[in-house]
């Protein structure tokens, strides 16, 4: 009784409750040879079907991320054109006002183009720009002086710098300009070969012609000033003739506007919400400054993503602009947690569900087999002696060795019926631990 009290003793002390390799072996054993050929069968086929629907969904996802891209960049798209018409539709209407009156004061055209620039702010500027013959300098340069521009003079320059227009036929300065620039009028434009091919393109074909980008005289020295586009509107005496020989005759002047392409995308893009997308305008027959405009900064240099970019052909006026829009980083990536969390779901989840529904050994998954090891009673009681060691050992040594003396009523031979009690119960338990070993 004694040396088996002490057996059962060393059985359920603290080594007895922990996970031997035996054991684990033991148990991993029970559960392949429990493995049936149909569950496995069953569970690649479910576990395929989750798979394939993981990536059809994945592929829808992909889908409608792509096709909500390209809805905003052809909104995009459609706002900077819509946006490059107004300042045309304002100078068209200039122009047709110039050409119906013979002569236009200053005054007149101030008051002209003044409501265009407040209802379109991001035009930099409305001109005039007369054809003026050598006879008639002098009284455009007095009517300049007598208006209050006291330094006023036909200009232009050569080698880099600014000097007095040289004798010749005709001159095209900026005579009247809204809002004036001091070191803009007087500018003549047929001293400049790059602006006056834009003009004469105007004046042949009887449409609106846009130069290349080119940068400001007012923004000379500024080198964050992002270059502009001039509109050249021809003005003929009595109207358009309709042939380029009698055109280049009844040639009156032109009627012009400049703009900054960049702030009016900018706009353009905050007007479609695109926040999520980066855009580069370009102007691919331009010499120099080929960028019109980009968004954000140094959007030209971003990485893009394959199938998350796009290129729309831009038509302004007699050019063809070309408007690069793509998705920025981090932006328009299809979502993959109902995917990936469908797949892993079937494949890891059903193998368990499966074999524990047809019966609880069957559990060939890492989840399956969890749930086999705590399903086993043996297993259940290691692990609560586990969880509870210290006290669980103090409580058996002293329900073994100190009998209960104490209370009322009491016979002091309780303790040894208390003790064979426990020795019955421990004798059991090896018996079990031995069957396992085994």
């Amino acid at each position: 009784m004694t040396s088996g009290s002490g057996t059962s003793g060393r059985r359920s002390g603290p080594e007895s409750a922990r996970f031997t390799g035996r054991r684990l072996r033991s148990a991993f054993s029970s559960w392949r040879a429990s493995i049936r050929g149909t569950d496995v069968v069953l569970a690649s086929v479910v576990a395929a079907l989750s798979l394939g629907l993981g990536a059809y969904l994945f592929a829808r996802a992909q889908a409608a991320t792509h096709l909500a891209f390209t809805e905003r960049a052809q909104h995009l798209q459609a706002a900077v054109t819509e946006g490059l018409r107004l300042p045309q539709e304002d100078l068209t209407a200039l122009s047709s006002f110039l050409e119906a009156v013979s002569e236009t004061t200053r005054r007149q055209f101030r008051l002209l183009a003044q409501p265009m620039l407040r209802r379109h702010r991001l035009v930099y500027a409305f001109e005039w720009l007369p054809v003026v013959r050598e006879s008639e300098r002098s009284l455009y340069e007095e009517e300049a002086r007598n208006a209050g521009l006291t330094s006023y003079r036909f200009w232009e320059i050569t080698d880099g710098k600014r000097r007095e227009a040289g004798h010749r036929d005709y001159y095209v300065p900026i005579h009247y300009m809204e809002p004036p620039s001091a070191l803009a009028l007087g500018f003549d434009v047929a001293a400049d070969p790059l602006r006056w091919t834009t003009a004469e393109t105007a004046r042949d074909s009887g449409v609106i012609a846009a130069s290349h980008p080119f940068n400001l005289i007012e923004d000379a020295g500024n080198s964050d000033a992002s270059p502009v586009v001039a509109m050249y509107a021809p003005v003929y005496r009595g109207g358009d003739p309709g042939t380029e020989a009698a055109r280049r005759d009844a040639l009156s002047g032109f009627a012009m506007a400049i703009f900054r392409a960049a702030p009016l995308v900018s706009n353009a893009a905050v007007t479609v919400d695109a926040s999520d997308l980066g855009l580069v305008l370009r102007d691919p027959e331009a010499i120099e400054n080929r960028l019109l405009a980009e968004r954000p900064k140094d959007a030209a240099r971003l990485p893009q993503r394959t199938g998350f970019n796009l290129e729309f052909p831009v038509e302004f006026a007699d050019r063809r602009w070309t408007l690069s829009v793509f998705a920025l980083p981090g932006a328009f990536l299809p979502g993959k947690r109902g995917a990936v969390g469908f797949a892993s779901a079937g494949v890891v989840g059903e193998p368990s569900w499966h074999a524990s529904a047809s019966h609880p050994a069957r559990c060939w998954s890492p989840v399956g087999l969890a749930t086999s090891l705590l399903r086993s009673p043996r297993l259940r009681r290691i692990l609560v002696h586990t969880l509870h060691r210290p006290t669980a050992g103090i409580r058996v040594r002293f329900e073994r060795r100190v009998p209960f003396e104490s209370g009322r009523g009491r016979a002091r031979d309780a303790g040894p019926r208390r003790d064979a009690r426990c020795g019955r119960r421990e004798r059991e338990q090896l018996v079990e631990d031995r069957a396992v070993d085994e």
